[in-house]
């Protein structure tokens, strides 16, 4: 909806601001007044071209702004947000010719693209008139133009459905049948594919499992070390904490008759010395769970390579390599029994065809009680305009073939 427009320096125009309100709004004046000279305004938003002579008499620049509100037309601010233009609801559209030809569109702030705007604004003017952007006299809007004055929407939606549904299998025939004329190249490629996946049979997850053992692999003299020497440190060496902990506990204890205090911080202290040695208790089974295996890293490295190949070929992750050999499989099915393909999508597609032909004719029914009803709607307000010898006339033409939007047009 248009909410506010803003001319300046336009032709005869200095400055005019005019804020509509919902509802039906009304531009009246006497001949010359300049009612088309704001729709040749409105006509810039529209994408008109910009010629130096709109420019009112001396003045550099001429500009336009209109502010739509985009509240009932979600899908214009779904554009919008695709196209990196903000929005909160409403479009501010700021057109400004210049006499130097530099001229400048913005969208919402954002400079733009005639290309951009047209598509937009578009969809939020219609100008009915002697002049462009008459979505009237266009023949292919007509029919949607009569579907929705009789509110065919299911109907439509019914046969888009069905007709969806048959073109793809057509589609998936005709497939199939090129695919026949280089089956035999076909089979050996994916033959190949399919031998080189299950040869490597890889698991999900397998590769980051793998990852992970290689890691350990590596740096297996580094935690043999480390576990090693944290035992010796904490228990086996001659300078033990475990032994420390333990002989000044017991020098603590021997002093509690003195300061009872004493034997608390004892206490403490042996608790410290059996957390210590469990530590070093884990520590010493680590270490001898440490087994630096070269065989057993070069078949690690050797594997991801094997996974890594396949990722690369196949899929950026195992799971993704896995399913593409499933598709191999079900693609090698098909082939092997193309015939038997063949003669079920063959059944499918007449299936399909008459649910197209049902749905069509459906459709097609319907459309002439609209066309008549609109005919009829139409003729009573050219009366009502003093044109009672006006007649309007829907007329549906059939197509050779069923198309996108029915069987007529």
């Amino acid at each position: 909806m248009l909410v506010e427009l803003q001319i300046r320096n336009f032709a005869i125009i200095d400055r005019l601001q005019i804020s509509f309100a919902g509802g039906f709004n009304v531009l009246t004046g006497e001949t010359g007044a300049g009612k088309s000279i704001i729709i040749d305004a409105v006509g810039l938003l529209l994408g008109a071209r910009a010629r130096p002579e709109l420019i009112r008499t001396g003045t550099e620049e001429a500009t336009v702004e209109a502010l739509f509100d985009l509240a009932s037309q979600p899908e214009l601010a779904a554009e919008l947000a695709a196209a990196g233009i903000e929005e909160e609801g409403e479009l501010l559209v700021r057109r400004i010719v210049s006499r130097s030809g530099k001229n400048r569109l913005y969208l919402n702030g954002t400079l733009a693209t005639l290309a951009q705007l047209q598509p937009l604004t578009g969809k939020l003017v219609a100008i009915y008139g002697q002049h462009e952007h008459q979505t009237l006299q266009r023949p292919e809007t007509h029919l949607g133009l009569l579907d929705s004055f009789g509110g065919l929407a299911p109907q439509r939606a019914a046969y888009a459905a069905a007709y969806a549904e048959r073109s793809a299998l057509a589609d998936r025939l005709a497939s199939l049948e090129a695919a026949e004329r280089d089956r035999q190249q076909r089979l050996d490629l994916l033959q190949y594919q399919a031998r080189e996946i299950a040869g490597v049979a890889p698991v999900p997850g397998e590769d980051e499992a793998l990852a992970a053992e290689r890691l350990l692999l590596v740096n297996a003299e580094r935690l043999a070390a480390a576990s090693e020497g944290g035992f010796e440190t904490l228990y086996a060496g001659e300078e033990a904490v475990c032994g420390r902990l333990d002989a000044l506990a017991a020098e603590l204890a021997a002093l509690a008759g003195v300061d009872p205090r004493l034997g608390d911080l004892a206490e403490a202290l042996r608790s410290a010395q059996f957390t210590v040695e469990d530590v070093a208790a884990q520590l010493r089974d680590y270490r001898r769970c440490i087994d630096f295996e070269p065989q057993r890293q070069e078949w690690v490295e050797n594997r991801l390579a094997q996974l890594g190949s396949l990722k690369r070929k196949y899929g950026a992750t195992l799971t993704a390599a896995l399913a593409r050999g499933a598709e191999i499989e079900a693609e090698l099915a098909e082939l092997g029994d193309l015939e038997g393909t063949r003669e079920e999508l063959g059944r499918r597609l007449e299936a399909a065809d008459a649910a197209l032909s049902t749905t069509g004719a459906v459709l097609s029914a319907v459309r002439r009680s609209a066309a008549q009803a609109l005919a009829a709607a139409v003729e009573g307000e050219l009366q009502a305009l003093a044109m009672p010898g006006a007649r309007f006339a829907v007329q549906l033409l059939p197509m050779p073939a069923p198309g996108s939007t029915g069987l007529e047009r």
